[in-house]
């Protein structure tokens, strides 16, 4: 049923968060290489949301209960058609009119299908024989009354027939993907060019063929990527899940793109063929399948195209010391990823393996690296004789694979392997090491925002907290009492965990700034999370607005609550940040009169992450530490670089400089940790709540 507060669409602000990769493919003072990476970033996640969103909202167009939604599913899906539309002719233009003119300045060259016809012919000709020719595969449309499969995501080339398009025609499927869809071609020094596999196909596969035509059209289809897993009581999910993945590639259709060149006449012979209807049609490019640019050769090796790179930042604490347990023993460590390195969680893991006196390791593992040295590390603790418990979420989507590869590799060291519950998942990222010496037992803990991943922490904003405090630790381990045992229940004073508790918490603490508010003191909301959809929460942050109360959102992805909404909003401010890191920690930060309250977690303002989750926030205490992240959080509020303000129109405006320095919160929190660790926060900590009157 509708709701009655301001509401924008969940999809449609998705959206809106993809558009913002696009504009930094766009932004001209982004490295020209890293822009390509940007176009990728996006055509994945576009492929995603249609494989996963938009097949979801298409089940929903005849569901007998769909008039109880707060939105119509037709409706809804011409909206993001339109809206796709449009992002997609300004990929389009950008990739045409504005990367490839500035790969040119650079000496790099995408070769056009007909410079290749023209001045490369000869080379393009070997290549096609020797290197594609032997493992193109190909098919008619209408073989014998049967149509063939279209595998998920592959790009094909479609040939018409010359005669009877639904029984001539002919799609070649383009055999490599990656760096291995780029053709490098001889050329003279400091020069590079390259081309298209797609091209030599379209150029020599027709050849002697005189059914088909010699032009080619690039087709692709993506699928349901959702398993639809049951989550049950009985059965093994497991099982389930691993049986499931073979079918994924089998699911129902969810896009077909074309070529916007291919004649009206053709397309509507591939629908009847394929059996399509109108919503399933989407024009694209003459190339498809861009996320293939994450492996865009760099041949000519200039700096000056990519990213500059920022060292890891030594943590002195953790650098200058061998014995982890010690400097633990003393004080609390923040880790804060990509800045430091995720080696150090690494070491902290290997440390326990060979310590003598520890006994057991527990851990919740989300999604890992496909090369685990997490895992590794674990497997080496079991080896040592120590004891391991882990608890694999087998439905984090897109992992489940590498996640059911490594519990298994863990289950055969002999580690304790627990899975999924029905109806649940672990989104947690919690490690415990358990000590004894003597009759004395020591925890420690490391509580994370992020996945225990040393592939993304590289390139994922992330905190991970390393602590032998005496509460903090003690209600680590009930999590894990908890996950072993669904049916125990425990009394939390540090952690925040839900579904049991989170909400409840944060709701408390938001009645509490209100109150502060309505006293004089004190009182502000900063609020930094990948996502907010959960409409009780939103209903919560209006109610502070409403009492006064000045709040500050800062959210990468899907944001449903609508800013600046007279009698809602007027005190909520909504930006978001777009970057060369993706924006992955969550920070809750409450003036509360002056003391502030501060949480790290793993847990969005998601529906989802609030009621059907199992997650933790994390306190953190330290002074020193407090301080150190309400600077960071400065640099995030002050960004007039990579800042876009979220309007009720989801606009995507920068914030604009007007004349102040400039302030790129990525590289200015790396300068930070460089030069001014332990700076007082005295200076920046003020502009705070300034910025919330802008």
């Amino acid at each position: 049923m509708p709701h009655k507060i301001p509401l924008y669409s969940t999809n449609l602000s998705w959206l809106s968060f993809n558009h913002r990769v696009l504009q930094e493919a766009k932004d001209p003072k982004v490295p020209v290489l890293e822009r390509l990476r940007f176009l990728a970033i996006f055509s994945n996640n576009l492929d995603e949301f249609f494989r996963v969103k938009v097949a979801a909202i298409r089940s929903l167009k005849d569901d007998p209960n769909r008039a109880k939604l707060d939105f119509d599913p037709a409706v809804l899906l011409r909206d993001i058609i339109d809206t796709v539309h449009r992002q997609q002719m300004e990929f389009g233009d950008i990739y045409r009119n504005k990367i490839i003119p500035e790969l040119n300045k650079n000496n790099i060259f995408i070769l056009t299908e007909e410079e290749i016809r023209k001045q490369h012919k000869d080379f393009a000709y070997t290549h096609y024989k020797t290197e594609i020719q032997p493992v193109l595969s190909s098919v008619k449309v209408l073989y014998y009354g049967k149509t063939p499969f279209l595998e998920n995501r592959k790009t094909y080339i479609l040939f018409p027939g010359r005669k009877n398009a639904d029984r001539t025609s002919v799609i070649a499927e383009i055999p490599f993907g990656g760096a291995q869809r780029f053709v490098v071609f001889p050329s003279e020094p400091g020069v590079i060019r390259v081309g298209f596999t797609d091209d030599l196909i379209r150029i020599f596969f027709p050849q002697g063929n005189k059914e088909i035509e010699n032009k080619g059209y690039a087709i692709k289809l993506s699928r349901d990527a959702e398993l639809n897993i049951e989550d049950e009581f009985s059965g093994n999910l497991v099982k389930k899940i691993s049986r499931s993945l073979k079918n994924r590639a089998d699911g129902a259709p969810a896009r077909f793109l074309y070529d916007s060149a291919m004649p009206a006449s053709l397309v509507k012979t591939m629908k009847q063929i394929w059996k399509l209807g109108d919503e399933d049609l989407m024009e694209g490019g003459k190339y498809h399948n861009f996320s293939d640019f994450f492996d865009f050769p760099d041949l000519l090796g200039k700096p000056e195209l990519v990213y500059a790179p920022l060292p890891k930042i030594p943590l002195k604490e953790l650098e200058d010391s061998s014995n982890y347990f010690k400097v633990l023993n003393k004080k609390d460590v923040l880790l804060h990823y990509p800045y430091h390195s995720f080696q150090h969680f690494i070491n902290f893991l290997n440390a326990s393996a060979d310590s003598n006196s520890v006994t057991e390791i527990k851990i919740t593992l989300y999604r890992v690296a496909g090369n685990s040295e997490v895992c590794k590390a674990l497997i080496r603790a079991l080896r040592k004789g120590k004891k391991v418990t882990a608890f694999f979420e087998v439905k984090a989507r897109f992992d489940e694979e590498s996640n059911i590869f490594w519990a298994e590799e863990l289950r055969k060291a002999g580690a304790k392997v627990l899975y999924s519950f029905p109806g649940l998942k672990v989104h947690a990222k919690l490690c415990l090491v358990i000590r004894k010496k003597g009759n004395e037992t020591k925890r420690y803990a490391y509580l994370s925002t992020g996945n225990f991943n040393e592939k993304t922490a590289n390139i994922y904003t992330d905190f991970g907290l390393l602590t032998s405090d005496k509460k903090m630790t003690q209600e680590a381990a009930r999590v894990f009492e908890i996950l072993e045992d669904m049916r125990k229940r425990f009394d939390f004073s540090k952690l925040l965990i839900a579904p049991d508790k989170l909400r409840n918490e944060i709701y408390k603490l938001i009645d509490r700034e209100i109150i502060h508010h309505l006293q004089g003191k004190e009182a502000g909301i900063i609020i930094k999370v990948n996502g907010l959809d959960d409409i009780e929460m939103i209903e919560k942050l209006y109610e502070a607005s409403q009492a006064g109360v000045q709040i500050q959102l800062i959210i990468r992805g899907i944001c449903r609550l609508v800013p600046g909404k007279k009698g809602f909003s007027e005190n909520i401010r909504i930006t978001s940040i777009v970057d060369r890191f993706l924006e992955h920690h969550r920070l809750y930060w409450f003036k509360n009169a002056g003391n502030d309250k501060l949480y790290l977690s793993s847990a969005d303002f998601m529906n989802r992450n609030l009621s059907r989750r199992i997650e933790v926030a994390y306190p953190v205490e330290s002074p020193e530490l407090k301080s150190r992240l309400m600077r960071i959080a400065t640099f995030y509020l002050n960004d007039n670089t990579k800042t876009r303000i979220i309007d009720p129109q989801h606009k995507n405006r920068y914030v604009q400089a007007k004349g102040a320095a400039p302030v790129n919160a990525q590289t200015d929190i790396w300068k930070f940790y460089s030069m001014h660790l332990n700076a007082s926060i005295a200076d920046n900590e003020k502009t705070v709540f300034e910025n919330l009157k802008d």
